[in-house]
């Protein structure tokens, strides 16, 4: 009797044991919805952590050229030697707000100048303008030729990634046609800009901070 009143003591204990544990239960699913409830709000205010330094690749900078003029272009093409150039159209081919009639001619100009650098097998020429032209010139020298208004420099160069290698970028703005010499691990002839507009004298201004980091010497070339 006693050990079965003690059995009996020990079975009536097995629903307080249950209830306390289906108690804890309880609590701990509630206590998982407040955490999830308080994950789902701190979720929308999360941020990814940036990687580390160590993995950023650090790269060898290009050179930097700055010249006068188209002559000066040339013999900055002659030291670099590249395959190709991404030539900018203003000031160097054709100044701002000038006509197509300027602008024809400035390139047949420049394409004749360009193509007695014997290591230049193609010549792009690249505007963030809408300005068109009307004819392209033939091919001098079997010099490959090309022409891209509104190139969006320098955010767009998946197309320029194709183009054959050593590059060098020929432009008067180091926020976009620098930037763009970056991009493509490209050497960059800066070229000097004469009575310009106030917002390229802007750029020009904001853009000769920016010279010595991405590039590794700015030689000044008079021409």
């Amino acid at each position: 009797m006693v050990g079965l009143g003690r059995a009996n003591r020990g079975l009536s204990l097995l629903p307080r044991a249950s209830g306390r544990i289906r108690q804890t239960s309880t609590a701990g699913r509630s206590s998982c919805a407040l955490l999830s409830r308080d994950a789902r709000r701190t979720s929308a205010w999360s941020f990814r952590v940036a990687p580390p330094l160590t993995r950023i690749h650090c790269r060898p900078r290009r050179r930097s050229i700055g010249v006068d003029g188209v002559a000066g272009v040339v013999a900055a093409l002659n030291e670099l030697g590249p395959k190709c150039a991404l030539v900018d159209i203003e000031p160097l081919v054709a100044a701002w707000a000038s006509g197509p009639d300027a602008l024809s001619s400035g390139i047949i100009e420049t394409v004749e100048a360009l193509a007695k650098v014997k290591s230049v097998r193609r010549i792009a020429f690249l505007t963030n303008s809408r300005r068109r032209l009307d004819v392209m010139p033939a091919s001098v020298a079997s010099v490959e030729l090309s022409y891209t208004a509104r190139a969006m420099k320098p955010w767009k160069v998946r197309e320029l990634r194709g183009l054959p290698k050593p590059l060098v970028v020929v432009g008067d703005q180091v926020l976009t046609d620098g930037l763009l010499a970056f991009r493509l691990d490209a050497d960059f002839v800066l070229v000097c800009s004469i009575s310009a507009p106030w917002w390229p004298r802007l750029q020009a201004w904001a853009g000769k901070y920016l010279l010595p980091y991405i590039f590794v010497t700015a030689i000044r070339r008079g021409m």
